[in-house]
């Protein structure tokens, strides 16, 4: 048995896991990607917020993302490029989510 959730919905579970830090902006814009990936397959994605938490990581922006990552400084440019590289990238209003790799 499955439950169909809402944008709203989906959204104020991942805002509830105590361990994540998601900002609503940055959880919006990952429960908007997953839903657009939902519709380009053509089937339901089971909403883990375990693993969601685990696997995405919310940056002010790319180049603060390599610094924490590799202790080293890069231009947002630069660093945007790296990540987009070697990762999925959901840029959003304030930040970026960048899945872990």
């Amino acid at each position: 048995m499955k439950i169909e959730l809402s944008t709203d919905q989906a959204a104020d579970i991942l805002l509830q896991d105590d361990y994540a830090n998601w900002s609503r902006v940055a959880t919006y814009a990952l429960i908007e990607y997953y839903e657009a990936l939902e519709e380009d397959l053509g089937e339901s994605i089971d909403l883990d917020r375990v693993a969601l938490r685990c696997e995405w990581s919310e940056y002010k922006s790319a180049s603060e993302a390599y610094k924490d990552r590799y202790a080293e400084s890069m231009n947002e440019t630069e660093a945007r490029v790296f990540f987009e590289e070697y990762s999925t990238v959901i840029p959003f209003e304030g930040g970026i989510l960048i899945q872990q790799f």
